[in-house]
């Protein structure tokens, strides 16, 4: 058990580590990819308007048809943002702000349009004197440096859709290997919950070896022990009768408990027919010294097993029920319903107990466990073994407002004459 705990914190932790670096994995390629795109569009958009305005500063105007489909725009401004060329979607004039601090505006990106802005300086030339007095005047042109902007829309739905294609792509890949890491895991689970069940059985088949061989060999000493207090009952005067009786309680116990482990030990089905879970449960009901709430339909409710089985299954659980609720104060009392689908019936039995510790949950139907100081820890053992040889079940639930609910689930008597056909 240890060993498959030790494996199990393994697996996990390396389930953990893949699911977390495939992830980071993904997050930075998805990152790198769309770092990569806006460069690369931009990098277009650049060698677009420099095209652009190499066009016009030799023709001084652009037409549109000699634009590419994938500009939307185009405009040259002057240093004060009035416009000296504007095409479809740019702006008419460049707000003040932008002209007064355009580094903000140098690439945006609007839904499916890239703006780019690019402040360009050109040279002018004009004649006049010159401005240093050992030079003579002459009519030689003088050259000016001057500002000016340039903004061109650039169309990027398809780089965008390639985008989004790729991201369905690798987000689609990385879900279906996350699907895959759930579908390992669950079948690790089922696997590693194989390994404990084949580990308690294999403890039971030992357990059960040794059982039948102590019951053989108990029963023996028990009927002579038996005999000899009968005699020493007869020979003895009466006043010694009190302390020989303690032998015949103790006796009665061991029997007993012999007589549950033998239960427990037995195969197949038994006697299996037609039982009316309401009239059984109405007879049981009456033989507890404790009081029983019965909630049952009107109508029998016929299920397909061995009747003393059953009658000791429900006996198990109603008196483990009625059992927990010892020295309570208050009015308790062990609540039973019967519901019913059309496969199956559930009888639920239901008190308010201390309840079982979630530490004791997964083994309080193993043999020989018990949380009670004269138990023998063998009826719920029995109780579970008897409702699954039969496709039945029992499961235990936390009752709301305290204490605990045991679910048994029978199948139909209807439903077993099908399923034998």
């Amino acid at each position: 058990m240890e060993s498959l705990q030790r494996d199990k914190i393994l697996f996990i932790s390396l389930v953990s580590l893949l699911v977390v670096l495939v992830t980071l994995g993904l997050l930075s390629f998805l990152f790198r990819s769309r770092d990569h795109d806006h460069l690369f569009m931009e990098y277009q958009a650049v060698r677009m308007a420099a095209a652009a305005m190499e066009v016009f500063q030799h023709q001084g105007d652009i037409s549109n048809d000699q634009f590419p489909d994938t500009v939307r725009g185009f405009g040259v401004y002057s240093s004060d943002g009035g416009p000296l060329m504007v095409r479809g979607s740019v702006p008419a004039v460049l707000p003040p702000t932008v002209v007064n601090d355009p580094a903000p505006y140098q690439t945006i990106i609007d839904g499916n349009t890239l703006r780019l802005l690019r402040v360009v300086g050109t040279m002018s030339y004009t004649e006049g004197r010159s401005r240093r007095p050992e030079i003579p005047e002459s009519s030689t042109p003088e050259a000016r440096m001057s500002r000016r902007f340039i903004v061109l829309d650039y169309d990027i739905s398809s780089y965008r859709s390639e985008f989004r294609a790729r991201t369905f792509y690798w987000s689609g890949l990385t879900v279906s290997f996350f699907l895959l890491l759930a579908l390992v895991w669950a079948l690790y689970r089922r696997v590693q919950a194989y390994q404990i069940q084949e580990q308690k059985q294999r403890g039971l088949v030992q357990l059960g070896a040794a059982a039948r061989t102590l019951t053989h060999e108990i029963r023996n000493p028990l009927g002579a022990i038996q005999i000899q207090n009968a005699v020493l009952k007869r020979k003895l005067p009466k006043g010694y009768h009190s302390s020989l009786e303690v032998f015949d309680e103790e006796i009665g116990r061991i029997a007993l408990l012999v007589d549950r482990v033998r239960d427990f030990l037995q195969s197949g089905a038994g006697n299996v027919e037609a039982v009316d879970i309401v009239e059984l449960l109405q007879s049981l009901a009456q033989r507890f010294e404790f009081e029983v709430s019965l909630e049952l339909p009107q109508h029998p409710v016929t299920v397909a097993f061995d009747r003393a089985r059953l009658r000791s299954v429900f006996e198990n659980v109603i008196k483990n029920a009625g059992e927990s609720m010892a020295g309570d104060q208050g009015d308790q009392y062990v609540e039973i319903a019967v519901t019913e689908d059309r496969q199956h019936a559930s009888v639920t039995v239901a008190d308010r107990g201390a309840g079982v510790p979630k530490e004791d949950r997964d083994r309080i139907f193993d043999p020989f466990f018990t949380t009670k100081s004269g138990g023998s820890g063998v009826g719920l053992a029995i109780t579970r073994q008897f409702l699954t040889m039969m496709g039945g079940s029992i499961e235990l639930h936390d009752r709301p407002g305290g204490g605990s609910e045991f679910r048994i689930t029978l199948r139909k008597e209807n439903e077993r004459a099908t399923a034998d056909r």
